[in-house]
């Protein structure tokens, strides 16, 4: 199989101004575990102390956040 690399970009907006400050802190509650499989889980995500899942910073960095006004 050949490696190769791809500069990927995200771009993600909200209408929700709450629901685009929560998607950029990338942390997602423990319940996510009910539709996230365990192996994406853990390739993908870090737990912290209270539970929660923060999604690892290479992803984060993917991501362009638009901001919306309505």
């Amino acid at each position: 199989m050949l490696k190769k690399n791809f500069k990927v970009q995200i771009f993600a907006t909200d209408i929700d101004g709450s629901g685009y400050l929560k998607g950029r802190s990338g942390v997602y509650p423990s319940t996510i575990s009910l539709d996230i499989s365990p192996e994406r889980l853990k390739r993908f995500f870090t737990q912290d102390s209270n539970g929660n899942y923060r999604i690892q910073k290479n992803i984060r960095d993917m991501i362009v956040f638009l901001t919306r006004h309505y």
